[in-house]
């Protein structure tokens, strides 16, 4: 604001800050002002704290994939899938599992007694009727 000069008395005119009371209007215009500002400083907050537990599940995903290749490099060796083979030893009693690229044995377990059952060795062309008729008839007709 320009100074200005008085007619009377060689005076110049300036702004400078003095304490007055506040009106009723300016009372409830800074009250809202200040509940809009305590909005926003929560609303800051909130952003804030959902960006750093986003940056912490981002940190904590690269440490633990970190982790994963450092013991693939100290062991020199991870599980992978292979194509593989069932087989059956029956006089055994041993599930053997196999590799169907090269054949070799992966494992060895004993079957379960489900496995016992299902899997018995015998031909599907045998039907159990025949076995019964031979059993009766005796022989050649």
């Amino acid at each position: 604001m320009p100074k200005k000069k008085t007619e009377l008395i060689n005076e110049i005119t300036f702004l400078h800050p003095v304490k007055m009371p506040l009106t009723e209007r300016e009372i409830i215009a800074y009250a809202d002002e200040f509940a809009a500002l305590d909005t926003e400083v929560k609303s800051a907050t909130t952003r804030h704290e959902a960006e750093v537990a986003g940056y912490k599940n981002q940190v904590k995903t690269i440490n633990e994939r970190q982790h994963k290749i450092l013991d693939l490099l100290r062991v020199k060796e991870e599980l992978k899938p292979v194509e593989c083979i069932k087989e059956y030893d029956h006089f055994e009693q041993i599930a053997i599992i196999r590799r169907a690229d090269n054949n070799e044995i992966v494992t060895t377990r004993k079957m379960t007694p489900d496995e016992v059952n299902r899997e018995l060795p015998f031909s599907e062309s045998i039907d159990d009727d025949e076995i019964l008729d031979d059993n009766k008839g005796g022989g050649d007709e």
